[in-house]
């Protein structure tokens, strides 16, 4: 990992231990020192990470605490796009996680059809079935109109039909679960969404 990789994946970790202590609230204010010490950063490194992130905009610093040289460090507070920034960050990662429970769940229910499982092929389609249903639902619920993501569902539909096509359905699932925060900047929405893929398609072991 270089240089830069290893202060962004650190920033990164302290963001979120930041969110953790003051409960992802703007202006909640923590020392840095103590925090970096918790997650095995000596205080070079902290203000290295400080400094990241108040040039990323995504902590706000208390400026009499870096003049005095405070032993605790420095007074830090999560900024209102470093909130934005976690959130982001969050639905990646469960993105990735659901994405890939989903191309797992197909390969083994492929791997199972070419024994000649029909009844493992009927407990796919169905939860494809109830992935598109389920979606609709909770779009009408929101009232939430793109005829772009209602063609998608019509052509997941139609590819369950024949459901040993997994590469096309993998992608027709991928494509609707990706689409979704260009649809909605609710994150409430698209994790709502996330947990029924997550239902259905299984969660990590």
């Amino acid at each position: 990992m270089s240089t830069a990789d290893d202060l962004i994946s650190k920033a990164e970790k302290f963001l979120l231990q930041i969110s953790k202590q003051t409960d992802n609230a703007v202006g909640g204010y923590v020392w840095s020192n103590p925090l970096g010490t918790s997650l095995g950063f000596d205080p070079v490194t902290t203000r290295n990470v400080v400094s990241y992130l108040k040039g990323q905009e995504l902590i706000l610093g208390d400026a009499k605490g870096a003049v005095f040289r405070h032993e605790k460090g420095e007074l830090v507070a999560l900024s209102s796009e470093g909130i934005k920034h976690l959130s982001s960050s969050s639905q990646d990662k469960q993105f990735v996680i659901i994405v890939n429970n989903i191309e797992n769940m197909i390969n083994s229910q492929m791997q199972q059809l070419s024994n000649n499982s029909q009844q493992t092929s009927q407990l796919f389609t169905d939860n494809v079935q109830q992935f598109i249903n389920g979606l609709r639902q909770i779009l009408s619920e929101e009232k939430i109109n793109d005829m772009s993501l209602e063609n998608d569902l019509q052509d997941l539909q139609t590819e369950i039909q024949s459901p040993t096509n997994s590469e096309r359905i993998k992608l027709r699932v991928k494509l609707i679960l990706d689409r979704l925060p260009l649809i909605t900047s609710s994150t409430v929405i698209v994790e709502k969404i996330y947990q029924l893929a997550a239902l259905l398609f299984g969660t990590p072991s």
